[in-house]
């Protein structure tokens, strides 16, 4: 499965402004796990929990009654055992990646997305929990819930690989019992990205609850289906990967493009992460922070010769830093009435501007208006925006 599994587009579409480059990803540290044991597990096409930890993905687990008609898909839950201790510090950041889907015929059709769950890890012994059965095997109890810090859904292609597009992608929300909930579109495969606080100081496991909270108080305008944990008509679903990694890991999907701004035009400048959050962002030009540009976009209201210059964002989350490709901002003066076309009109409000003494006709950007600037504009004039 590829590091990113889902976006936080961060500004307008990429297609009104263009796509910088990407400035590549940050991966926490993968966790192995092993001893993958269900308390249920769909047996008629020999559905395997310990193919969620394979690193397949034409391989699975479902959950569900073969054949039986209706709601008859249970709740459940699969534990993992971690390959070796895992010493997770104070602040640390935890990432539960879910990749669920695959079209089912039976049963009205539909697709097999993960609908609702609930994620828990433990510093139990290992021999209370998790024994590696396909069904009825050993869960355990001292369990303890994660805190949330961030989740994402996005839509994904057949091998987990998550779809960059700014459309299609699940909803979700954080009922306040802690279960995640997905609603909204139902791609045929989808991945999802739980990032938290684990509670406990050495991690031995890690327990995935799949509900049907149908009808429940999590899911009161009961946006699932009848029944079930998944998001097919019968409430099936069926689980791929599950990936565990201790660390930031997110990826920058895109960075601002350069612009040719007329004197006084604006642009938005933006940048896509994949990734849970939560996100820091600090914008620069020319590698200099721009005092209070700390948010997902930043905008250049009024393109003056002070705007000209190179744009980038520094991405940070817990503890990992990314810096998107810079943006080129070119100013072109002779384009002053901002029609896109240059002719008599830029020059007659060129002239009305500096007169006026706005700041627009500093066309040198030294802070005075003056003959250097007149000269400075009749070049640019001649010369056009080519």
């Amino acid at each position: 499965m590829r590091a990113g599994v889902a976006m936080a587009v961060c500004g307008l579409a990429a297609g009104l402004l263009g796509v910088g480059s990407a400035a590549g990803q940050c991966e926490g540290v993968r966790v192995p796990l092993t001893q993958a044991t269900a308390s249920w597990t769909q047996n008629c096409f020999w559905f395997h929990p310990a193919w969620m930890v394979d690193g397949r993905s034409d391989t699975a687990w479902a959950l569900g009654r073969c054949f039986a008609g209706g709601d008859e898909t249970p709740g459940a839950s699969v534990v993992f055992e971690t390959a070796s201790d895992v010493a997770v510090g104070a602040g640390d950041v935890v990432e539960y990646r879910i990749f669920s889907g695959g079209y089912w015929g039976c049963c009205g059709g539909g697709f097999t997305t993960l609908g609702a769950f609930k994620v828990f890890v433990t510093d139990a012994d290992r021999s209370a929990f998790a024994d590696g059965k396909v069904s009825g095997g050993q869960i355990g109890s001292a369990w303890y819930e994660v805190e949330v810090l961030g989740i994402e859904a996005r839509a994904a292609d057949r091998l987990g690989n998550e779809s960059l597009a700014q459309s299609g992608h699940p909803q979700w929300t954080l009922a306040p019992s802690g279960e995640v909930l997905v609603t909204g579109e139902n791609p045929e495969f989808a991945v999802y990205r739980v990032r938290a606080k684990s509670p406990v100081a050495t991690l031995r496991g890690v327990k995935i609850e799949f509900m049907d909270l149908n009808g429940t108080s999590a899911d009161p305008v009961g946006s699932l289906p009848t029944g079930g944990p998944g998001r097919h008509a019968n409430g099936n679903v069926i689980v791929r990967e599950v990936e565990v990694r201790v660390g930031a890991s997110f990826e920058v999907a895109w960075g601002p493009a350069s612009r040719v701004l007329c004197p006084g035009g604006a642009a938005t400048l933006s940048v896509g992460v994949v990734g849970a959050g939560p996100f820091s962002y600090q914008w620069r030009k020319d590698g200099v922070a721009i005092a209070g540009a700390t948010g997902a976009t930043h905008l250049i209201g009024s393109a003056w010769a002070g705007s000209e210059g190179v744009y980038d964002c520094v991405v940070r989350s817990g503890g990992c830093e990314q810096v998107t490709a810079g943006a080129t901002i070119t100013v072109c003066f002779a384009d002053f009435d901002c029609d896109g076309d240059v002719g008599a009109s830029d020059f007659f409000e060129w002239s009305d501007a500096f007169e006026n003494g706005e700041a627009r006709s500093d066309t040198n950007g030294d802070g005075f208006l003056d003959w250097f600037d007149f000269a400075d504009f009749v070049d640019a004039w001649v010369s056009g925006c080519g």
